[in-house]
């Protein structure tokens, strides 16, 4: 077993970085991967919220929140119907997010009710 070690590792050399350039290298990343992140100011909570962004993002909202309802109907997920005597509705909320690419651009926008 060992002489295959031997021979797998045979002239390879490990080169380990400082503490430093491993906290330098880590602390950019961690940046980066924040600023990415600007190019909207917030996910909405409601969706009155989402309607009150700059007129560009709010389309965007507008368009997933559409989706999903267009989804929902598609797939058959809920029948409108009439509550019975003294019976209430359950609620529902809409939960918005951005989607990014692996390089931080926005690949979409994502409304769900849930």
């Amino acid at each position: 077993m060992s002489a295959g070690m031997d021979f797998v590792f045979a002239g390879q050399t490990v080169e380990y970085w400082s503490w430093e350039d491993a906290l330098d290298y880590a602390f950019e990343s961690v940046v980066q991967t924040a600023f990415k992140g600007e190019e909207h100011t917030s996910e909405p909570r409601t969706f009155r919220e989402a309607m009150q962004h700059p007129e560009e993002e709010r389309q965007q909202w507008l368009k997933a929140a559409q989706d999903e309802i267009q989804s929902l109907v598609e797939n058959g997920t809920f029948e409108l119907v009439e509550c019975p005597p003294g019976r209430k509705a359950i609620g529902s909320r809409w939960v918005f997010k951005v989607k990014h690419n692996a390089d931080g651009s926005i690949e979409c926008y994502k409304g769900r009710l849930v």
